[in-house]
């Protein structure tokens, strides 16, 4: 009875779900030649970056030449326009190699071209962080970081800060890059970040997230809690003259 229940439900299993081979991207794409779908994909991506690397660069430039904008949280949000206007050029990679029809070239490779742009992701990354803490500093100590010496030393520990980060983080892609050298890939910043590296990545950036998060928390308590204080205090005051 068991022999026959076993046949019957080995029989009747569809041979294509019993033979199925799961396909991907390299294998519909590696020699294709020149693909409109590709380029479709990955054009749609690089025209976003294309409108976003020019914003930024102008939101840095205005930041640097209005003097009105001379504050140390307006200088560091101009640092970060500018390596995400950086960042978002590395879509021209993958967008040239799918219009020459290679389509794909190997994970050693792909890391040299990125190194500009992971240095910049990471960057940016650190720099959220940064400028919610400096507005945070700001509202604790309004009158200690109004001077620009103030200014210049927040604004050299937070990018020194941030580049080390961002040469570890390029450090460990490279370490992944000679583990998997010949791993065929389209080249965007998010095929450096693979495996362990990738969670390693994703892991810190939630944690940043979540710190940057908690600044503008602070702030918020912060802020309403001397505005109470200050009416109570006028309150108090306008007593004296009933």
């Amino acid at each position: 009875m068991n022999e026959n229940l076993t046949i019957f439900s080995t029989t009747n299993i569809p041979s294509p779900i019993v033979s199925n081979k799961i396909t991907s991207l390299y294998d519909i794409f590696a020699n294709s030649g020149l693909s409109f779908i590709l380029i479709i994909f990955v054009g749609i991506r690089w025209l976003i970056s294309v409108v976003g690397t020019v914003l930024n660069l102008l939101l840095f430039w205005i930041t640097i030449r209005t003097k009105t904008l001379n504050s140390c949280c307006n200088y560091l949000i101009a640092i970060d326009a500018l390596f995400t206007a950086i960042y978002q050029t590395s879509n021209s990679i993958s967008m040239f190699i799918v219009l020459t029809g290679i389509n794909f070239i190997n994970l050693d490779i792909c890391f040299y071209l990125m190194i500009y742009s992971i240095l910049s992701t990471m960057m940016t990354t650190c720099l959220t962080f940064f400028i919610g803490f400096d507005r945070l500093l700001s509202v604790l100590f309004p009158f200690t970081l109004c001077s620009n010496e103030y200014s210049r030393r927040i604004i050299t520990f937070s990018t020194t800060l941030s580049a080390i980060y961002s040469f570890f983080m390029i450090w460990k892609c490279y370490q992944l890059s000679i583990t998997i050298p010949k791993t065929p890939v389209i080249c965007s910043i998010s095929d450096c970040f693979q495996q362990d590296v990738g969670q390693m990545s994703f892991r810190n950036s939630f944690i940043i997230m979540l710190l940057s998060t908690l600044n503008y928390i602070l702030i918020c308590i912060l802020i309403k809690y001397r505005s109470s204080t200050t009416l109570f205090n006028k309150s108090k005051f306008l007593n004296f003259f009933p």
